[in-house]
């Protein structure tokens, strides 16, 4: 009996155990399958979310794709209105230019030809009106202007007819014979010919200055001495040289040591002469100051002292003549060498002056 409750009571024991772990094992299983339904339920529920996102990215470009493609179809509307605009409006300013300009030019021509109407009439008339003036005069004019004028018409024609009387072309002969040639009578001939040359034309004056010219007639004004012939070639030389130092340009060519010293020397030797003494001190003036480094000699004490010499003795010898000419009652033939000497003596004291400054 013992034994049968013992076993009945195991029994209970055992089948209430089969229970509890009967129970137990039933609520880990449904525990587990509902976490892995929850884990399933989450992971399907991301990847709807995730493809509604997807989508609605799709979608949202979509839109805005299409916004873009009408915004651009209304850019490029706009602009191609704009362009048809300006296009039309630079056509009609280019065609209202065209027709402005057409006008101006049209304006500009007919005043032009009415300008050279009126010109051609203008120097017509002039040219009749000299034409009867010239014939009232030459009816007019006395015998010897008639010779004269007839000597002037023949020379011009010779002067056409024979290129060698042109000045250029005598101005060149006397060039070529200063150079080459050692005869007095001919480089005398080719001086006055230079003389009247550069007196007359620039073009002369720059051939003169180009052939070096300057430079020999300085070598042969150093060879010169007082006699007649020689004085006559020093006056046509030293005018010469004063029509080129007209010309600012050419000066250089002039201003040259040995031109420096060569002119105070023709001062010294023929003070008492006036034409060469009054061109030969305009010409040192000019020449000294133009370039003021050639001061420099005249600055030294032995020029110094040659030109102070030079200034008493003129000034001495234009007071005696002033006085000699007033006593003799030749006051009107003198006043000009007195005047010429004054020239000079005026150009010989600036120098002086502005050679002790310097």
């Amino acid at each position: 009996m013992p034994k049968t409750v013992q076993r009945y009571v195991r029994g209970n024991i055992v089948r209430s155990n089969l229970r509890s772990l009967s129970s137990s094992a039933c609520e880990i299983q449904r525990v587990w399958r509902g976490y892995l339904e929850f884990c399933k339920f989450t992971c399907d529920r991301w990847a709807a979310v995730r493809i509604q996102t997807v989508l609605r990215v799709a979608l949202a470009k979509n839109y805005l794709d299409q916004l873009y493609l009408e915004q651009d179809i209304q850019f490029i509307r706009r602009k191609s209105s704009a362009l048809a605009i300006q296009r039309r409006f630079r056509l009609y300013i280019w065609e209202r230019l065209q027709r402005s300009a057409a006008s101006t030019i049209q304006s500009s021509v007919r005043r032009f030809l009415a300008r050279c109407r009126s010109k051609r009439q203008r120097y017509g008339l002039v040219r009749l009106q000299s034409f009867a003036r010239a014939h009232h005069v030459r009816r007019k004019r006395d015998k010897a202007t008639r010779i004269l004028a007839n000597k002037i018409a023949k020379a011009n024609k010779n002067a056409i007819k024979n290129p060698g009387m042109r000045l250029n072309n005598r101005c060149s002969a006397a060039l070529s014979v200063l150079q080459t040639s050692h005869r007095l009578a001919q480089v005398a001939s080719a001086i006055k010919t230079l003389e009247t040359a550069t007196k007359l034309s620039e073009v002369c004056c720059q051939s003169f200055t180009d052939a070096g010219a300057a430079r020999i007639i300085l070598n042969l004004i150093s060879t010169c001495n007082r006699s007649l012939p020689h004085v006559e070639i020093l006056h046509s030389t030293m005018q010469a040289l004063t029509n080129v130092a007209k010309y600012e340009y050419l000066l250089p060519s002039l201003a040259t040591q040995l031109a420096v010293e060569t002119f105070l020397n023709l001062v010294q030797m023929f003070r008492d002469k006036e034409s060469i003494f009054t061109l030969t001190t305009a010409l040192l003036e000019r020449v000294v100051f133009y370039q003021k480094s050639l001061l420099t000699i005249c600055k030294a004490k032995d020029n110094v002292k040659r030109l102070h010499g030079i200034v008493a003795l003129c000034e001495r010898r234009t007071g005696l003549d002033h006085n000699a000419s007033a006593l003799n009652g030749r006051r009107v033939t003198r006043l000009s060498l007195v005047n010429d000497s004054s020239k000079g003596l005026r150009s010989l004291k600036r120098i002086i002056a502005a050679a002790s400054i310097v």
